[in-house]
């Protein structure tokens, strides 16, 4: 008594406890589940063996039993993927057990992304903290429904296929009485014919024989139908449900984990990263401007460097051009001199013959 008290305790103060406990015994219980359809189908062929030896040659009873079989196998895969589910279900909330009650969002995503056996509370929890470390909270619960909406269309449809199994082979059953039916109402008519005949007593013992088989097919099918249709209502089923109900339970209590630990957590994140987020904003916009400063300045000393070659270049073009009107004033100059002294001395020449016929007349 002192105990359970206890563990009611422990419940009230971590809300993962009873869902952590009860997938330990999901887990436990899929691991036995898995041996249960091959247990199944050896217990029903033995003791159709054991009780109809020929049965196999009877294609009626052989289509009930592949059924059966059929469905087992199904249902052995099922148990194995819950057996899968379990495990990762069971990692899921060791994760959420170590962490505090203030859990370091970064440092949670990155375990719950690590997991070996991915399961879908993995993905609820990690959009919750995705959205919590966008800034982005309040929309948890809504997450986690519809998933557990998903889930439970994928668990109806496969328990659905075991309970459509169970209706076809109890319909089976029952085409089974009416094909053993059938089969007395021939012998029953020859054993009333047989009594006009004066010798016709053991013919009537023989034709109520083989109406006795008839009802014997009969009773046997139904009882074949209604024996494996109770093995499916009662096992299968049963387990399946126990199985999928844990997974609810993990729900119900990942839904308090949210309400009593990770809102309160996320607040206090989405503030102290929001004043860091603001800083961290002011500092992008103050380097964003400081790059577009360094562009425009870059832009403007390529323009400058640029100025300054084609001014390099007229510069090179005008001295060329100085050059070349200095050569052409000294040619300039050096015609004139040449012309002026190809004049003096001409000058010269007819003033000395100008001279020497004055002084041919006065001498």
């Amino acid at each position: 008594m002192i105990q359970s008290k206890t563990q009611v305790v422990l419940d009230i103060i971590d809300p993962l406890e009873e869902g952590y406990r009860l997938l330990e015994k999901n887990y436990s219980f899929a691991i036995k589940s898995i041996f249960l359809p091959f247990t199944m189908v050896v217990g029903v062929f033995a003791g159709f063996f054991y009780f109809q030896p020929n049965w196999y040659k009877d294609p009626f009873i052989d289509i009930i039993l592949t059924m059966f079989t059929v469905g087992q196998i199904i249902a052995f895969f099922q148990f194995k993927k819950i057996y899968q589910r379990s495990g990762g279900a069971l990692q899921v909330f060791h994760i959420l057990k170590k962490a505090s009650d203030m859990p370091d969002m970064q440092d949670l995503r990155d375990q719950l992304v690590k997991l070996v056996s991915p399961v879908y509370y993995q993905e609820v929890l990690l959009r919750w903290l995705t959205m919590i470390m966008k800034g982005r909270t309040g929309n948890n619960l809504q997450i986690l429904d519809s998933a557990s909406q998903r889930r439970d269309l994928n668990d109806q449809k496969e328990m659905s296929f075991h309970v459509t199994l169970n209706r076809i082979t109890l319909k089976m059953g029952f085409l089974g009485t009416l094909i053993g039916l059938l089969m007395t109402f021939g012998p029953m008519r020859d054993a009333i014919l047989s009594l006009r005949d004066l010798n016709g007593e053991m013919a009537f013992v023989t034709d109520i024989v083989e109406a006795i088989k008839g009802d014997r097919y009969a009773i046997f099918s139904t009882l074949i139908a209604t024996g494996l249709s109770l093995l499916i209502e009662l096992l299968t089923l049963q387990i399946l449900m126990r199985l999928y109900h844990a997974f609810s339970v993990g729900e119900s209590c990942l839904a308090d984990w949210n309400v009593l630990i990770l809102e309160p957590a996320s607040e206090l994140y989405t503030k102290t990263e929001g004043d860091g987020r603001s800083l961290e904003k002011l500092q992008t916009e103050m380097d964003g401007k400081i790059a577009s400063v360094k562009r425009a300045m870059e832009v403007s000393l390529i323009s400058v460097v640029g100025l300054a070659s084609e001014t390099e270049r007229q510069f090179q073009k005008l001295q060329q051009m100085y050059v070349q009107f200095n050569e052409k004033i000294e040619s300039l100059q050096e015609f004139e001199l040449t012309h002026k002294l190809t004049y003096l001395k001409e000058m010269e020449k007819k003033l000395n013959e100008e001279l020497k016929a004055f002084r041919n007349v006065v001498g």
